[in-house]
This record gives structure tokens, C-alpha cells and sequence, in this order.
């Protein structure tokens, strides 16, 4: 699960906002992630699996890491400006990938069995620099936003994969 970190400053001379990931990453001896001895990928589990913040002009924010894989591996861990951590691995979801590409084109979560999340792709949202130019696991970036939450939308970040190699859901 991502750290997630909401950072202001300045680059290349342009005042910048947004939010930063980072992840620590515990992996046998040897691996090397998406790569080699990478449990996750290397046994084709997972259909997608993102890290998203959304941060709200109103100074409110949610953030969460939610994975859809096969058997039981699947998992939402959600927070939001009170503090509360939600987690739950009761959580299906479905990705569409674009014709002919790893990326998707859009992705749903249900999570709990009533909330429902949809992904909505950047217009750059596809990272292939990220895995060396073929994206295996398809690094993307966009918004994850709950159906029916009409809050706007100050920044956000979006950033996860779907594994077309995988199928478009749970045990399919």
C-alpha cells in the first residue's frame, strides 16, 4: 500500500500542487517487481490495482489503494480527512481495455457489495516509459471518483495498472 503525500512547490520555476505515491516494496531475494519473483504479477493474480487520492476545493479528501485479483486476492483500504482507515477484502471489480491495447479504457469497483467507484483515464494516461516501453502491467494514471459524489475536484492523483495477460475480472 502506497504512502500518499499532498506536496506544493516550485519546478522548472512554475509553482506545482498535487500528490505523490511512494511505495516500499518487500520482494524475495533476486526479484525484481513486474519483472522477476514477483508474486503479484508472475502468477498472473491481478486485474487491476491503483493508488488514488482525490483532494476537494471544499478541503476535504479521500485516498485508498484497491486491488481485483483472482481467488481471494482482492482488497480496498480507504481513508479520508477524519483520520478513519476503512479496509475490506470484500471487493470485485471489472476493467475494459481500449481495442487493441493493455491500457484500459475504463474500470469499476464495488466495494462492500454497495459502493461503487469508476475509473475515468487521463488524456496522457499511458506511463509505457514506466515499464520500459510494453507495458505488461499497463502503468496508468486517472481519477477514481464514487458514484454519485459531485464534490469538485482541486487535485487528485490516480496512478495503478490493469493486466489485460489476466482477464477483465475476478476468476475470468
Amino acid at each position: 500500500v502506497s504512502q500518499v503525500y499532498n506536496v506544493a512547490g516550485v519546478c522548472q520555476g512554475r509553482p506545482v500542487k498535487g500528490c505523490l505515491a511512494v511505495d516500499q516494496i518487500y520482494m524475495a531475494e533476486g526479484g525484481a517487481i513486474h519483472h522477476k519473483k514477483d508474486l503479484i504479477v508472475n502468477n498472473n493474480m491481478h486485474v487491476l490495482w491503483w493508488t488514488f487520492a482525490n483532494i476537494y476545493k471544499d478541503g476535504s479528501y479521500e485516498l485508498g489503494s484497491i486491488m481485483v485479483g483472482h481467488d481471494n486476492l482482492g482488497y480496498a483500504i480507504l481513508t479520508d480527512e477524519s483520520g478513519k482507515v476503512r479496509s475490506t477484502t470484500k471487493i470485485e471489480g471489472e476493467v475494459i481495455h481500449k481495442p487493441g491495447s493493455y491500457f484500459a479504457e475504463s474500470a469499476k469497483v464495488i466495494i462492500d457489495g454497495n459502493e461503487e467507484w469508476v475509473f475515468y483515464p487521463d488524456k496522457k494516461d499511458e506511463m509505457t516509459d514506466f515499464v520500459g516501453g510494453f507495458p505488461i502491467t499497463a502503468q496508468q494514471c486517472g481519477q477514481w471518483r464514487r458514484v454519485g459524489d459531485t464534490r469538485e475536484l482541486d487535485h487528485w492523483l490516480g496512478w495503478g495498472e490493469s493486466d489485460r495477460r489476466n482477464g477483465t475480472a475476478r476468476n475470468v
